[in-house]
């Protein structure tokens, strides 16, 4: 299959077939084998960037590719350039020195070519981790130490072993096509190579080949135990270097040496000539991979005594290998190996490079290497030193720089750099973060191991070791620990001691928790919540309940709420939220700080929500409708963040989004933006797929595509026939005949057309004459049918009766003119037959079926039988047709097809009642779109009022309620009751917030306004929803609020108590809060008392009426009667004071005043007058 589709684009490429074809044949490829989809996208994209495909093309493919890519699932999946674990890749070039590698995976090893030499075949391959590795139980499942756990399988054979790995993207060749190989030669499951190593399943496939389980066919026949191998056959890469197979073989006979528990066995190198390749046998191993392992290792690293194995095989594996000149220069997790028996091995040692001393030019021999395998740059950017990302010479310290890299996941549970490669790391000046549980000398040894410069790294694995390996004596750990335990359990008993064990252990997860809390260490938070549940019943709650526990575990997860719902950053995943949110209440499901947690959670969501909803509203009539580059605000990209936030929400599935897009489509074709129409259906048909007003306006489309080429048509054959006819007649025109025709058939109301056949008509007409002569008819015959298919159905009619008549004038037609049409009717009846069996629908199609039609009634006339056999043949074609469209929905390409069987023959039996049914469920299928766009347009508006109601913007709930009028009877319910109901509740809410806020107030007069303007609120909300108890008890609040500042102001400020009025007002505030009353009630007093202390000052008399009134009042009666006022004998002098200020006799009322101010100084009558007298003296 793989076959036929190389050919296919082949032959595409060569312009020697449609695009449709590529398409078929890529279509049926990826239903069979959908893994290879990014394998082909990849070599496509080159294919268009080197110009042999356009962008077009590729784009068009693309879409077959996407559909099904997604079926390559679960963890064996690689998508082309973006690898996930240790893959093994390709790249045509170095990076420069400074510059970071090629974008890839952090754990994908690069292959690049630091000679600056393109590579034949030059292709991307994936998942080359190195030595055989199984982890299935042996013997028969084993897998090798290549990486598995990142491929993915693909069946490309039509027979044989349906899953045959082909992660490898396919090699372009100088032709510029994909080489894919295949044939009898091909090695796959169940190739035999040498004669002796039987192929049994693939592995794996990587950088450097494909990875196969094997048997020994010679380790069979011995009867060995374990007869199995794993087979590494070299890819295309390698081979098609010639000093390939010698370099390799010497690199690989170096490994052989390597003989250590540490490294993975290789057994021999060869090459098998039957199928022309190079191949290595090696160790099979069963157990686990490393960088699988690390996947569950926690997030605070494993211990140092859980992690020691580890470290120790990694150190001893790397430093024997070391010892023979010989740098692994690709070491990552991929490439160790944990055995069944714990025991870790270092794989693929294939495309290691000879260490070169510093003594020696050459090789570890002597020997100048031919080819160095190594020139292909093999690199983890993840795990690769400066040195080698920038292409220097392989050194030991390389291999350091990654040990020292895997050994920080270990212990630390993370990448030291979090898998940014050094170089990029080095210039962003990052730095490692200690590991806690490592004490200050192993933490320097770490660090020295991961320096970005060989001159600053550690030199030698040993030292490595060495360094991080911690010292503190054995035999003192074991004494002082002795002690300390015999001390403990003497003085406490066993019993106790286990209880301060437990104790001690509490302690320190406490501190380990609240530590990670204050510096946010939610990875440390994690693992310690994991770690809990293991713990007693007890001993969680106890720890739980510790307050500054439960300060970092809420914060721990606000703080990862947070992370995912921030409207800023385009974060909007409100479901991951809430779920959140419920692990932390399993916790403290009483917290406060979770419950105002939630709260916020809520009102961000339907903040979000609302914002989203009022852009989509918007956009439904304004657009945009399609993405705008660069921007995002467009519907689709609303509906996406609506899909976000709730997954489940109604506007996802509301059809106004369809209508919406069909509105603007329709209008858009109707200004010929023919391809900006084909967009908004694709980009509708993702919100309503299938959906059959979409299927028509795709009809529509066609069918006004087809009108506006046919309108160029006519504009062209305009054109030619008056370039050609000018002033002349028939004879001019004679040489257009054919562009007559045409033009009858594709714009049969052309002016110029009827102009010129009503001129042809009327010519030969008059060339017959009264008296014609057979020789006049012969002719004028000959011209009619000339121009036969230009003239209407009337003019040929007029002609054909006016010949008809000539030739009975004459005694007939010549019978040797009669016999010459008879060979032109039977063809033109085959070709029609021909013709319509074709059964294509299309509008050519149709109208070439016209033509021919029109042709055939121009010999034999429209009565003749065979005419109207074809014709009404054709009329019930075109019904059948109609019928079946119909029947899918299609109803414009219906009425399409109907409009061609009536020009065909309009007394069809059956052609009249097809119309009225169509044109019925037309008008059904727009009528039952229109009342679900109008229903969703009610449910919206519905909706849009509540959440602007819910969000107290009034006005704008309003505006929603009118606009329901238009849609809703007056007696609807929603009308009636729930809509206004809610926009009362908003102000009633609007209300009581500025109640709220106006009790904060000081100054008597804005607060008294503020809550009059609330009450005027109140009034209106009351005019939407009279029956509203928000509203009611709303306004009591509010009118309690103004009954007590009113009072209070009175009590504050007047001079004169109004019995009757105060009296009502009291009693109104007690009303609404008797228990609240008391206290009012001492507030009030104390506040008589105050204004009595302040009007005793200057008028005693008015301060004592004051009293006595307020004694009549519902206030503290034992305050009030504390109060006792002297009013003073009358003045002698205030009288004739007074009276002479009203005269504005000023100096004489001082010359009084003088003379009472040493008599009656004190006396409040004459102070209240010197101060009158002051202010009037002033102002004069």
């Amino acid at each position: 299959m793989i076959d036929e589709f190389k050919v296919t684009l082949q032959n595409f490429v060569k312009k020697q077939c449609k695009l449709s074809d590529v398409s078929s044949q890529l279509e049926q490829l990826l239903k069979k084998h959908p893994q290879v989809a990014s394998a082909i996208e990849s070599q496509l994209k080159q294919l268009a960037q080197s110009n042999r495909i356009t962008q077009d093309d590729f784009t068009e493919l693309d879409k077959i590719i996407k559909e099904y890519s997604a079926a390559v699932t679960g963890d064996k999946t690689v998508i082309a350039s973006d690898q996930l674990g240790d893959a093994t890749e390709i790249a045509p070039h170095a990076a420069p020195a400074g510059a970071p590698p090629p974008a890839q995976d952090d754990d994908s090893t690069l292959i690049a070519d630091h000679t600056q030499q393109q590579l034949p075949g030059d292709k991307t391959l994936l998942d080359d981790d190195s030595t055989m590795v199984s982890t299935d139980t042996p013997p028969t499942t084993g897998v090798t130490a290549a990486t598995q756990a990142d491929g993915f399988e693909m069946d490309i054979e039509d027979t044989g072993s349906s899953k045959i790995d082909t992660k490898a993207a396919p090699t372009i060749g100088a032709d510029g096509m994909p080489i894919m190989e295949h044939g009898e030669d091909i090695i796959q499951v169940g190739s035999i190579l040498r004669n002796r190593f039987e192929l049994l399943s693939k592995l794996g496939e990587g950088g450097m080949g494909a990875v196969y389980k094997a048997i020994d066919k010679i380790k069979e026949e011995a009867q060995d135990k374990n007869p199995y191998v794993a087979i590494k056959v070299l890819n295309e890469t390698f081979k098609q270097f010639r000093e390939s197979f010698i370099a390799l073989q010497r690199e690989s006979s170096k490994q052989q040496r390597l003989a250590h528990p540490n490294i993975a066995t290789v057994f021999d190198f060869d090459r098998d000539y039957t199928y022309g390749t190079v191949f290595m046998s090696m160790e099979m191993l069963e157990g686990e991979p490393l960088d699988k392992f690390i996947r569950r290792v926690p997030p605070g690293g494993l211990s140092w005594k859980e992690a020691k194995p580890i470290i120790d095989g990694m150190c001893d594996g790397l430093a024997y290998a070391h010892k023979h000149q010989l740098v692994h220069s690709d070491f990552k997790p991929g490439n160790c190996f944990i055995n069944k028996q714990g025991v870790l091995k270092v794989l693929d040692f294939g495309i290691a490079r000879a260490a070169k001393p510093k003594s020696l030019e050459g090789d570890g021999e002597g020997e100048s290497t031919i080819f160095d395998p190594g020139s292909l740059g093999a690199l983890t950017p993840a795990y690769a030193s400066t040195e080698m990302l920038e292409g220097e010479t392989p050194d030991p310290t390389d291999d350091i720089y990654a040990l020292a890299a895997v050994t920080y996941q270990l212990l630390g549970g993370k990448h030291p750099f979090n898998k940014t490669p050094a170089n990029q790391a080095r210039d962003s000046k990052l730095r490692p973060a200690t590991i806690k549980k490592l004490n200050h000398r192993q933490n320097k040894g770490l660090i020295r191991g991961l320096a970005f410069t060989r001159d600053k790294r550690t030199q030698t694995v040993e030292q490595f070791h060495d360094e991080i390996t911690p010292k503190k004596p054995i035999a003192q750990m074991i004494i002082g620990g002795i002690s300390v335990l015999l001390l403990i359990i003497a003085y406490m008993g066993y019993g106790k001691y286990e209880e301060y064990q437990l104790d001690q252990r509490n302690r320190q997860m406490i501190a380990s928790i609240v530590g990670a809390g204050t510096s946010q260490q939610g990875n440390v938070i994690q693992e310690r919540l994991q770690t809990l549940t293991t713990y007693d019943q007890a001993s969680q709650a106890l720890i739980q309940a510790d307050p500054d526990v439960q300060k970092a575990i809420v914060g721990y997860f606000s703080r990862n709420i947070d992370q995912q719902i921030d409207s800023e950053k385009g974060k909007y995943n409100y479901p991951s939220a809430y779920k959140i949110l419920k692990d932390a209440r399993a916790y403290y499901p009483d917290s406060g700080k979770l419950a105002s947690k939630e709260q916020e959670v809520n009102s961000k969501k339907k903040a979000s929500l609302t914002k989203q909803r009022d852009l989509y509203t918007r956009f439904l009539v304004t657009g945009p409708w399609l993405p705008v580059e660069g921007e995002n605000n467009d519907i689709p990209e609303v509906l996406a963040i609506v899909e976000q936030i709730e997954p489940e929400n109604s506007l996802l599935n509301d059809p106004r989004t369809l209508g919406s897009y069909i509105k603007k489509a329709r209008a858009s074709r109707e200004e010929a933006e023919f391809d900006y129409v084909q967009s908004l259906i694709e980009q509708a048909e993702q919100f309503a797929p299938g959906d059959s007003a979409l299927i028509n306006e795709r009809d529509e489309l066609a069918l006004a595509r087809f009108e506006a080429k046919s309108l160029e048509e006519q504009d062209k054959l305009e054109a030619t026939i008056k370039n050609a006819i000018g002033a002349g007649g028939i004879e001019q025109a004679t040489t257009v005949s054919s562009e007559l025709a045409r033009l009858r058939i594709i714009a049969p109301e052309s002016e110029l057309l009827n102009t010129i056949s009503t001129n042809l008509a009327t010519q030969l007409t008059k060339s017959i004459g009264k008296k014609p002569k057979k020789e006049t008819l012969a002719g004028v015959q000959s011209t009619f049918q000339t121009f036969a298919a230009a003239l209407s159905t009337e003019q040929r009619q007029q002609v054909r009766n006016k010949l008809d008549e000539g030739w009975k004038k004459v005694g007939g037609m010549d019978e040797t003119l009669e016999q010459q049409n008879i060979p032109l009717v039977v063809e033109l009846q085959i070709q029609i037959k021909e013709t319509s069996e074709k059964a294509e629908f299309t509008h050519e199609w149709s109208q070439t079926l016209t033509q021919l039609i029109t042709e055939l009634e121009a010999l034999v006339g429209p009565d003749n039988p065979a005419v109207q056999q074809e014709r009404r043949a054709l009329a019930e074609q075109h019904i059948q047709q109609a019928a079946k469209v119909t029947s899918d929905q299609r109803l414009s390409q219906g009425q399409i097809v109907l409009a061609y069987a009536r020009t065909f023959d309009s007394t069809a039996p059956d052609l009249l009642h097809a119309e009225v049914s169509l044109n019925k469920a037309l008008e059904e299928q727009e009528a039952k779109r229109l009342e679900k766009e109008r229903i969703a347009t009610i449910i919206a508006l519905k909706q849009d009022l509540i959440s602007k109601a819910e969000a107290e913007l009034v006005e704008d709930a309003i505006k929603f309620l009118d606009l329901l009028k238009v849609y809703l009877l007056p007696d609807d319910p929603f009308l009636t009751t729930e809509g206004p109901n809610a926009i009362g509740d908003a102000y009633a809410r609007v209300s009581l917030r500025a109640k709220n806020q106006a009790d904060k107030l000081k100054d008597y007069v804005i607060q008294r306004d503020s809550y009059v303007a609330a009450l005027e609120d109140i009034k209106k909300g009351l005019e939407f929803a009279p029956g509203s108890k928000a509203l009611a008890s709303a306004q009591r609040q509010i009118q309690y609020a103004l009954n007590v500042t009113e009072t209070r102001n009175t009590f504050k400020t007047s001079n004169k108590l109004d019995i009757a009025s105060l009296r009502a007002q009291l009693n109104r505030i007690q009303q609404f809060d008797p228990a609240g009353f008391k206290k009012l009630q001492t507030e009030f007093t104390e506040s008589v008392a105050s204004r009595i202390a302040t009007m005793e000052n200057y008028d005693p008399k008015a301060a004592k009426e004051f009293l006595d009134n307020a004694k009549q009042l519902p206030l503290n009666k034992v305050l009030l009667s504390r109060i006792v006022i002297k009013v003073p004998e009358p003045s002698k002098y205030a009288k004739q004071i007074a009276q002479a200020i009203k005269e504005s006799k000023l100096t004489e009322a001082g010359g009084i005043l003088k003379t009472a101010l040493t008599e009656e100084s004190d006396h409040p009558e004459i102070k209240r007058l010197r101060s009158v007298l002051e202010s009037k003296v002033k102002a004069a």
